[in-house]
């Protein structure tokens, strides 16, 4: 199925689906979230994606700030496709959290809200290091290096 100039499959309309139950739910807690899609369009006529130019590789498909005034970074997946991501998505994700925003790869707005309460409960009691280790400990395990998929291993 094409449409627009973008390949769609089952796991984009899930992933869209994500997208809308997260933002309304965001949108009930105050938080400020756009949406960003780094992804390519598909060309017919090269029959492969190009790259977007306007967005680097690996930029979370939403941003914004909580009601708190913490940075938000969330990486959307499909149900059941959580569990890896491109090692450009880890390493931006990475990045988040290691500069105390809260950024966390999900497919359902229960696992944001059940993660978010928990990061800010370690947060209020002054437990930082905790909360980034804590995000760090939920990103996927399996990352898509040049179309393969790796184990990540812990230093």
């Amino acid at each position: 199925l094409i449409s627009m100039g973008k390949r769609k499959s089952k796991f984009t309309d899930l992933e869209k689906y994500v997208e809308a139950q997260v933002l309304a739910w965001a949108f009930q807690n105050r938080w400020s979230l756009d949406v960003y899609d780094s992804k390519g369009t598909f060309s017919e006529a090269r029959g492969r994606y190009s790259r977007n130019i306007g967005m680097k590789t690996g930029t979370a498909d939403l941003m914004g700030v909580s009601s708190e005034g913490y940075f938000v970074a969330l990486e959307l997946k499909a149900p059941g496709k959580e569990g890896v991501c491109r090692l450009e998505q880890h390493s931006f994700l990475t990045r988040k959290i290691e500069s105390n925003g809260f950024a966390l790869v999900l497919s359902s707005v229960s696992f944001l809200e059940e993660t978010w309460t928990s990061w800010l409960k370690l947060r209020n009691e002054g437990r930082k290091v905790d909360a980034q280790n804590m995000l760090s400990d939920l990103l996927p395990k399996k990352v898509i290096v040049s179309g393969k998929t790796l184990n990540l291993q812990k230093p």
